[in-house]
C-alpha cells in the first residue's frame, strides 16, 4: 500500500516515483515510498489529485449521458419505424440507420428490437416493491393503492405521444402482446414478494398482487384513451375506486 508521508499529505506523479525506484533500489517497498516522499520536490497535492478525480467523474457522468440520449433517440425512431412499416417489417439495422448510428451501437443499448418498447423488468417493478415497503398503512387496499400510483408516475413522467404509439404497436402484434404480459406477470410475482414481506399471507399476498397488476393494467389502458392533458394518476384512482366498488355492500 502505498502510504503519504504525514507532514506532506502529497503523493508522487508517476515519473517521480520512477526516478526514486532508481536511486534506492536496496530500500524495502514500504520505507521506500515514504523516504520519496518526504525529499521530492516534484509532487502532486492532494488537491491536484481530487481535482483529477472530479474530472473524471464528470467524464463518467458526460458518457452516461451521451448514452441516455442515444438510447432515447433510438427507442424514438425505432417507435417511429414500427408504427410506419410494422414491427416484422423493421429490423435493429434500420433503426441504426435511421438513428444515423451503427447496428453495433444499436445493440449496445438494447439486446433485440423488441427491448426498444419495454423498460428493464427490475426498473419496471423497482417503484411498486419501494411504495410497498415505505408504505406506513400496512392494510393490503392501502398497499396496493401505493404500488400503483408509484409505478404510474414514471409512465405519467414520459412522453403521453409515445405512449400512445407504443400501445398501437403493440395491439398490432401478438408476439409483443405476450411479452407485456409476461411482465406483467413477472410484476404480480414481485408485489406478492412484497406484500409477503408487509405481513400477508401468501394467499392473501399473491391474490393482491394481482388484483394489483391487473388494476395497474386497466389503469393504464383507460388513461391512454381519455384526452391529452389527462393525470394518469386520476385515472388510476378512479380504477381503484371501481375496484372498491365491486366489492361494497350493495344497497
Amino acid at each position: 500500500m502505498i502510504r503519504a508521508h504525514q507532514s506532506g499529505g502529497r503523493v508522487p506523479g508517476r515519473n517521480q516515483v520512477g526516478d526514486n525506484r532508481r536511486a534506492y533500489p536496496s530500500a524495502s517497498t514500504g520505507d521506500k515510498y515514504v523516504h520519496e516522499f518526504s525529499l521530492s520536490r516534484d509532487l502532486m497535492s492532494v488537491t491536484d489529485v481530487k481535482t483529477i478525480c472530479q474530472s473524471l467523474t464528470f467524464g463518467k457522468d458526460i458518457m452516461a449521458r451521451d448514452g441516455d440520449a442515444t438510447r432515447s433517440k433510438l427507442q424514438h425512431t425505432a417507435l417511429g419505424l414500427f408504427d410506419e412499416r410494422g414491427f416484422d417489417a423493421t429490423t435493429a439495422a434500420d433503426i441504426a440507420a435511421a438513428a444515423g448510428v451503427t447496428e453495433r451501437t444499436f445493440f449496445r443499448h438494447f439486446a433485440d428490437k423488441r427491448d426498444v418498447l419495454f423498460t428493464p423488468q427490475d426498473r419496471f417493478e423497482r417503484p411498486f416493491i419501494e411504495a410497498i415497503s415505505a408504505a406506513t398503512d400496512p392494510r393490503p387496499r392501502a398497499l396496493i393503492e401505493a404500488a400503483i400510483l408509484a409505478g404510474s408516475q414514471a409512465f405519467r413522467e414520459r412522453e403521453r405521444a409515445w405512449s400512445t404509439v407504443r400501445w398501437r404497436v403493440l395491439e398490432a402484434n401478438s408476439g409483443l402482446q405476450e411479452r407485456e404480459l409476461s411482465k406483467h406477470a413477472e410484476l404480480a410475482v414481485a408485489l406478492a414478494t412484497a406484500l409477503a414481506a408487509r405481513g400477508l399471507d401468501t394467499t392473501r399476498a399473491t391474490l393482491a398482487a394481482e388484483v394489483a397488476a391487473l388494476s395497474f393494467r386497466q389503469g393504464y389502458a383507460r388513461w391512454l384513451e381519455h384526452p391529452e392533458g389527462t393525470d394518469l394518476l386520476d385515472v388510476q384512482r378512479e380504477t381503484l375506486a371501481g375496484l372498491d366498488a365491486l366489492f361494497s355492500p350493495t344497497p
